[in-house]
């Protein structure tokens, strides 16, 4: 058997190390630079077989419309339109319901549901443990929950919003959100004729002819319309000719107002024409009108037919006179 010399020997075993402390170092410096370039670690393990599912939970977002794959390797988004599309501002839209899936082969926890933006809201989720939107919640595979949110817009501007859901031991998933604020509907009224912008004097106690407005929304939304009336009915009547319905935007309806003095002195007289517009009253325009004096009632007076004989003559008694 040969044996080696304990110098040689121990040379070699330094040698060994040597080789072993450099190998350690080169692995340590590969994996630095694989992560720093974005490589994930799972990248660099062996493939899986081929038919070997990944046990990775994903998230899915639907709604009844139209679905579409963002590309996402974690989240999958299927989704209707995130877009609210016109509402009108002061106004808030009807809630909109989204549901999040866990599509994957292992449970899904979520910690947190928030947007960034306060004129979108979360009306209700069971995503959340509790009504405070708080608790988190772990979807099994398959298992779902929803999203109920609202747009309220303030001003009739453009407006955008991300929809944030936490997951547990993964990025958070972000989609945005967006909507449009509009004109409220808003009612004015314009005469029929605008060579008719002041109604026609009228003698006292006379019935003046007459006068058609329309009553115009010139808001961006359609607005409900009723119970037009107008003040001093004393002085004037309304007659609802087709303002009893929805408006839409630029659309008109026609009513007639009647000015027809009664007692008082000579003057100028007005009104107000008031309108509902979607259960909310509104003053829409005022209107005004000369009174003006009626003819003098008929006197009666005696004259002589001849201006000489002003006196009659004298007669004597028991005498006719003549004529």
């Amino acid at each position: 058997m040969f044996h080696q010399d304990p110098i040689s020997h121990l040379v070699s075993l330094y040698s060994f190390f040597v080789k072993q402390i450099q190998t350690a170092r080169l692995l340590t410096l590969f994996l630095v630079l694989a992560v720093s370039s974005g490589c994930k670690l799972e990248d660099l393990a062996p493939a899986r077989p081929s038919g070997q599912s990944s046990p990775d939970s994903i998230l899915t977002v639907s709604s009844p419309k139209s679905a579409s794959n963002l590309g996402n390797s974690e989240i999958d988004l299927i989704s209707g339109d995130r877009n609210f599309g016109g509402q009108a501002s002061g106004t808030q839209s009807d809630p909109r319901e989204f549901t999040l899936k866990n599509v994957g082969s292992e449970p899904l926890t979520i910690t947190f549901v928030s947007i960034d933006s306060a004129f979108f809201s979360i009306e209700d989720t069971d995503c959340l443990a509790s009504e405070q939107n708080e608790g988190e919640v772990t979807l099994g595979p398959q298992e779902s929950c929803q999203i109920d949110i609202a747009f309220r817009p303030e001003d009739n501007i453009e407006y955008s919003a991300d929809l944030s859901i936490g997951i547990e031991g993964a990025s958070d998933w972000i989609r945005s959100l967006s909507g449009q604020g509009l004109a409220p509907a808003n009612i004015q009224l314009r005469p029929a004729d605008q060579n008719k912008i002041n109604l026609a004097s009228v003698q006292i106690g006379s019935d003046g002819s007459p006068n058609f407005f329309y009553i115009e929304n010139n808001g961006e939304v359609a607005g409900n319309i009723s119970n037009v009336s107008i003040s001093n009915t004393a002085n004037f009547s309304r007659a609802q000719v087709g303002c009893t319905a929805s408006l839409a935007p630029g659309q008109t309806c026609l009513v007639q107002v009647n000015f027809n003095p009664r007692g008082g002195s000579p003057g100028l007289r007005t009104a107000i024409i008031t309108a509902e517009l979607d259960g909310d009253a509104r003053n829409v325009f005022t209107v005004s009108a000369l009174a003006t004096a009626p003819p003098a009632p008929a006197n009666l007076r005696l004259r002589p037919a001849d201006q000489n004989k002003i006196n009659l003559a004298s007669v004597q008694i028991g005498s006719d006179g003549s004529p």
